[in-house]
């Protein structure tokens, strides 16, 4: 945060006429909504003045205001509550009040940025069916918590973007949920240097590299080490470098893998010696007062040692070799640190200071005046101490080659006024001690900010940085104890009233690479570092720049495992029961509690899990004295067992499929001999013998033949039956096949209160007959269409495979764009994320732009110039101009393109092969294809230099008998002005039960599917009624049709886009403007269960999960307002089974099962398998199709996205990499192999069946 120094009167003394309005006002350089702005004003006068504060808007009108009345030579604050402020132009004025005399205005910055929200969840990744366990903690840039005036909202959004949960007026939040699959690490690896740290003079590097497993035992198998370096240019001036090891540990009894990238570094000198304070140049005359820290090479402070300093004061008729070296042995204090004291005087022009440690020189100081000029004043402050605690004082040494009597003081802490004063002699003089009380804002540091005030109204001021230890350790603890076995109590320690968090998770989970869910000390200090503003630096020559930070968490270091015993041997620990002593409560979250302390003190008290592994246990507190405070260490307890069972499967499998698993056997006590049983997948019972620290592994495999639930059994007994150790997984078992999605949607707008009844029904809706019901739900949501259906992030992967779906990526960017705004749901975030989509979206579609300003659908991979692809692009971009720089030569040489590619009719023909024969090529005249190239051209500002072009496409469209409805609408859209074409538009639309749509007429010539036509017919016509001044359809007939569009477009394949998808995205937002703007008041019943609507959850979906028989449902509704209902239809199309070398009969769509036939196995994690198939007969326009290639459980595509081989035209890994989409000209090439090569996280023997998709791209589903 800067300050701005307000002094009118003061900057060149006291004129006459400034009698009585004598001040010294600071103030933030930065305003911020629902924050408090601190004023300070200084009265220098001799009586009392009374000042008004103002903040004005860019129109002069105040907006905030705030009086205050200040004594003599005093400084008093005006704090202005600012709430709920536009972002805008302000400036802060600052009046004598009594006079009503305006004394100084200054501009002020607009931040939005008025708290810290941290957001902490109790796991990084989920799975289908977890608990999502959250807190969300609302907090001042001071850490301090938000407990009134303000009243955030925190919603959670589904995959689809809709709200499916909501809280209001919440402050410190505490709630959860349920909703990518994963299993923990099954061991962790560390690597640790021995010496503490490396020598430049070393010949070797010694580290200790271990691999355990979670719950104990050493891992036997093979570490691959490969140690990288940075070399530099100039090793003398560097004083250390890194070397990376990069390790992967593979064990042997598992398969699995992990790695590991560790940093350490080598240092050039062993002990270094520096400067804590900043020291820019010294004042002639005033001595020099220096805090050296004496530390190792690593950065730790060394203390108690005694320490060299030599230091040589050079005046102005003096040399460099000239000048007495001073030379002092000071002894370091407990951190480390020496005070040193130089004096200058009025002659000295430079101090060289440097450091003797152990044979080792330390340059430390060489220092210049920082004004060459005599006369100059100048004030100087010097903390005496390096670091401070909370109770104590802070004591400032106060020089000055001036005398003065009154020195003021102002302290900010993140941001905040923490202190002010003044303090005043008897006398004028040079030198003055100030003592400041320190107090619980200051922490971690203030900024102190110290100033006086000349007779002749010069202000001298320094600022200084005064430093504090942690409080962490003191403000919040928390201890733990083993009352009884299993049962842990935990105490805990914070200031009264504080809200605590603590979170204990198996330790497998800090090892996952998305680990970043927790508030930890490693995000606080990021969150302060980012938080300083980047102009601010603390200078004499800036002496009222003072810094805001904010706190966050560091990475929680290893101190190793807290063992407790678990007492006893084999025969102590067993029992004979199975189902008395089985492990089956295996959370990956053990401890998730909130809770306040009353008279600083809190007990919890928890049973441990079953899991056999070390546990994580951090936690934070926030209160107002001390803000928000984290534990500096973790806690870990260990949950140990000597022999235990562990179960290596993954967390879910598919339906038939066969997948290899493992059990280990560990033992962590004496020599011993178990028997095993694993059941129902292993008939027979392992025996097996364990040495000490040694581990067994038993393969066996899993299979289901039923979609729920797999549970496996393991039990351990000696070789006399007595059970050691039992073991329950469950492991989920889903469909094999393609996901469908069916809807009935309805909308109800009620301008005036009603009452109605009607029916919702999935029975008719078209879906396979093998589709296997798995879920059936009714929702509501008081909105049009809440969308962001879209994954754009996918889709920047997707769009590196032709032009088409490139500029389908950066329309949908675009369209998503101007929904949200127009809808008024565009956050700042939101905002900067899409437009950065665009801009990724323009300068990856430059690729596919030719040389003759044409665009390619394959870029220049394969050359052919396209009509479609090149108008649709202009359009696009006309379009994108407003969100970036768009270069007008990509623009006007695609337009003269096209020009050069009119026929004299103004008909246009597609010489490329046809990717979208709806709009490419419908036949005849090529009329959609002529009303492509027409809105390219119409939308362009320009456009009276082709006005020939745009009179002879527009004379076809007119005169030419247009039957195709698809090409009707479309034509309607384009020819806005001829209410004929509308109104015979108009008369083909169909309406059927609750819906209205446009239905394509059959055509004996094959091109996209007519689902597919519909789409885009029904939703130009919308558009094009829409787009009416007058409207010619009614809201309730547009309704209908918005009603149908919900349903067959965005039912289903949420994440998938298409052309119609965004014209209908567009008409969907017009209609949005066209409804009368209504809060929704409505109770809805259905099937006994009562949902509301009103203006607070209007954007909330609300689900109710129906039985699944439940196929239709009666709706009761009454009140005001818009909602949109939905009943929805979830199941799984199995497989068509088939080998290789099968032929599969036309046109069927369902997903295929095929064998999967090793190609060659890399190694245990790698392997490769073509894919390979034949068309006798394509029944499609379209020349290109479209391949799906689902892999098996526990396989991960490698390397596989832009890769183009043989002739595929793409190639891209979606889903996670467990997705391959390959697309590729099917009438050029009828057959085509393609390497797949993809690595697994189990030990997979042999691999069993994958299901592959195939589907022309323009949908016809004709294969």
């Amino acid at each position: 945060m800067l300050l701005v120094l307000l002094a009118v009167c003061l900057l060149s003394g006291f004129p006459h006429d400034c009698a009585g309005q004598r001040y010294a006002i600071v103030a933030p350089h930065t305003v911020r909504p629902h924050s408090t702005y601190e004023v300070l004003v200084t009265n220098l006068a001799e009586q009392v003045q009374q000042f008004r504060c103002e903040i004005v808007d860019s129109q002069d009108v105040p907006v905030r205001t705030q009086s205050v009345r200040v004594d003599p030579q005093q400084i008093a604050q005006a704090d202005i509550n600012i709430g709920a402020l536009e972002e805008g132009k302000y400036q802060l004025r600052v009046w004598n009040e009594h006079l009503e005399k305006l004394l100084n205005a200054t501009s002020l910055m607009y931040s939005s940025k008025s708290y810290t929200v941290l957001f902490q969840t109790d796991k990084p990744e989920y799975k289908p069916g977890d608990k999502v366990q959250f807190r969300v903690l609302f907090l001042f840039p001071n850490l301090r918590p938000v407990l009134r005036d303000v009243a955030p909202s925190v919603f959670i959004t589904d995959p689809s973007g809709y709200r499916i949960q909501k809280w209001t007026d919440v402050s410190l939040l505490n709630d959860s949920f349920r909703v990518a699959e994963y299993i923990l690490p099954v061991f962790k690896v560390e690597l640790t240097s021995i010496p503490k740290s490396f020598h430049c003079d070393q010949q070797n590097m010694e580290l200790r590299l271990a691999a355990r497993y979670m719950g104990g035992g050493m891992v036997h198998g093979n570490a691959t080490i490969v140690a990288r370096a940075n070399y530099n240019n100039y090793p003398s001036q560097t004083k250390e470098r890194n070397v990376w090891f990069d390790v992967e540990v593979m064990d042997s009894l598992t398969g699995v893998s992990y790695n590991l990238t560790k940093k350490f570094k080598v240092y050039s000198i062993l002990y270094n010696m520096d400067i804590i304070d900043e020291f820019e140049g010294f004042y002639p005359g005033l001595p020099i007062n220096l805090k050296v820290r004496l530390s190792e090479a690593d950065g730790s402070a060394v203390p108690n040692e005694t320490v060299t300093i030599v230091y040589k004061v050079i005046n102005n008729d003096q040399d460099m070799d000239d000048g007495i070296r001073n030379r002092e042995q000071l002894k370091a204090n407990s951190n480390g640190i020496v005070h040193l004291r130089i004096n200058t005087t009025e002659e000295t022009n430079s101090v060289h200071v440097e450091g003797y440690y152990k044979n080792i020189t330390i340059p430390l100081l060489y220092a210049e005046p920082l004004y060459l000029e005599k006369g100059v004043k100048f004030l100087t402050a010097y903390v005496r101490r390096a670091f401070h605690t909370v109770n104590g004082n802070i004591t400032i040494n106060l020089d000055s080659n001036v005398s003065v009597r009154r020195i003021y003081y102002i302290g900010y802490c993140q941001g905040i006024v923490c202190t002010k004063g003044a303090i005043e002699s008897k006398n004028a003089k040079k030198h003055h001690v100030l003592v400041i009380p320190t107090n619980s804002k200051m922490p971690p540091n203030m900024k102190l900010m110290v100033f006086s005030v000349l007779e002749d109204g010069e202000i001298l001021s320094y600022p200084v940085i005064v430093q504090f230890k942690s409080v962490g350790s003191d403000a919040f603890k928390v201890t733990w104890t083993q009352d009884q076995p299993g049962r842990y109590r935990f105490g805990i320690r914070a200031e009264n009233g504080a809200y605590v968090g603590l979170l204990g998770v198996d330790q497998g989970i800090t090892l996952r690479p998305s680990s970043n869910n927790d508030i930890t000390l490693r995000k606080i200090e990021s969150m302060e570092k980012d938080a300083e503003d980047s102009m601010v630096l603390w200078s004499v020559h800036d002496s009222f720049g003072v810094g805001a930070t904010l706190l966050t968490d560091g990475y929680l270091t290893d101190v190793g495992s807290v063992h407790h015993g678990p007492g006893g041997g084999i025969g102590g620990n067993a029992r004979n029961s199975l189902d008395e002593d089985i492990r089956q409560d295996f959370p990956e979250t053990w401890i998730w509690e909130s809770l306040t302390i009353t008279d600083g003190n809190g007990t919890l008290v928890k049973r441990i899990p079953d899991t056999i592994t070390t546990w994580v246990v951090t936690g934070f507190a926030v209160g107002q004295e001390h803000g928000l405070v984290v534990l500096k260490e973790p806690l870990r307890i260990n949950n140990a067992k000597e022999v235990y069972a562990q179960l290596h499967a993954p967390a879910s499998i598919k339906q038939f499929e066969v997948v290899d698993a493992v059990c280990l056997i560990h033992n962590n006590g004496n020599d011993t001999t178990v028997n095993v049983e694993v059941s129902p997948n292993l008939e027979t019972k392992r025996s097996l013998f364990l040495r000490n620290g040694e581990s067994r592994r038993i393969p066996f495999k899993l299979s289901a033949k039923t979609v729920g639930v797999l549970t496996i059994d393991v039990v351990v007994k000696t070789r006399k039956g007595v059970i050691i150790d039992t073991t329950r997984q469950s492991i989920a078992v889903h469909p094999a096949g393609e996901e469908k999605v069916a809807e009935d949607v309805r909308y109800v707008n009620f301008a005036n209160f009603n009452n109605t009844s009607f029916s919702m029904t999935v029975k008719q809706l078209k879906l396979p007959t093998s589709c296997n019901a798995r879920e059936i739900q009714f929702s509501v949501i008081g909105t049009l269409i809440n969308l962001n259906p879209y994954d754009l992030e996918s889709m920047v992967a997707a769009s590196y495979g032709n032009g088409g779906e490139n500029l389908l990526f950066l329309q949908t960017a675009i369209a998503v764009y101007e929904y949200l705004n127009k809808t008024e749901t565009l956050s700042r975030g939101k905002r900067q994320k899409l437009i950065g989509y665009i801009e990724v979206a323009y300068q990856q579609h430059l690729r596919f732009r030719l040389n003759d300003g044409s665009f390619s659908m394959f870029g220049t991979v394969r050359k052919c110039s396209s009509i479609w692809l090149t108008a649709a692009t202009v359009e696009t971009l006309l379009k994108a101009r407003t969100y970036l720089a768009v270069d007008k030569s990509v623009i006007d040489e695609g337009l003269s393109w096209l020009v050069a590619q009119s026929q004299d009719d103004g008909t246009f023909k597609e010489n490329c092969p046809i990717v979208y024969p709806h709009i490419q090529s419908t036949g005849g005249k090529e009329l959609s294809l002529a009303s492509s190239v027409l809105l390219a051209f119409v939308g362009y500002q320009y456009s009276e230099q082709y006005a020939d072009l745009i009179s002879k496409t527009d004379s076809l469209l007119k005169r030419e008998p247009i039957e195709d409805v698809y090409v009707l609408a479309k034509t309607a859209y384009l020819l806005k002005n001829d209410r004929t074409i509308l109104k015979k538009l108009n008369g083909k639309m169909v309406k059927q039960g609750s819906y209205s749509f446009w239905r394509v007429s059959n055509r004996s010539q094959p091109t996209a599917s007519e689902n597919t036509r519909n789409q885009g017919a029904t939703a130009y016509a919308l558009l094009a009624n829409l787009n009416q001044y007058k409207l010619v359809l009614s809201i309730d007939d547009m309704l209908r049709v918005a009603q149908w569009i919900q349903q067959n477009m965005f039912a289903s394949d949420l994440r998938k886009t298409s052309f119609e998808k965004i014209v209908a995205l567009e008409a969907l937002k017009i209609l949005h403007d066209r409804l009368p703007t209504m809060i929704p008041n409505m109770n809805v019943q259905v099937l006994e269960r009562s949902l509301q609507i009103n203006g607070k959850n209007r954007e909330l979906l609300q689900t109710i999960k129906l039985p699944i028989a439940t196929l239709d449902v009666k709706v009761s509704v009454k009140g005001t307002g818009f909602a949109m209902f939905k009943l929805s239809y979830r199941c799984t199309v199995p497989p068509m089974s088939a080998r290789a070398g099968k032929k599969l009969p036309s046109g069927r769509t369902d997903p295929v099962e095929v064998d999967i036939i090793k190609l060659k196995q890399h190694n245990l994690m790698q392997t490769q398998w073509n894919i390979c198939a034949t068309f006798s007969a394509f029944f499609s326009q379209s020349p290109f199709c479209r391949f799906n290639i689902y892999l098996p459980t526990g396989l991960h595509l490698v390397e596989q996205s832009n890769a183009f081989y043989n002739r595929t035209s793409s190639a891209i890994s979606q889903d996670g990499d467990t997705r391959l989409e390959l697309v590729y000209n099917v009438k050029k090439f009828p057959s085509i192999c393609f390497p797949v090569t993809a690595l697994t996280y189990y030990h997979l023997v042999h691999l069993t069946s994958g299901i592959v998709e195939l589907c022309p791209m323009d949908g016809t589903g004709n294969t």
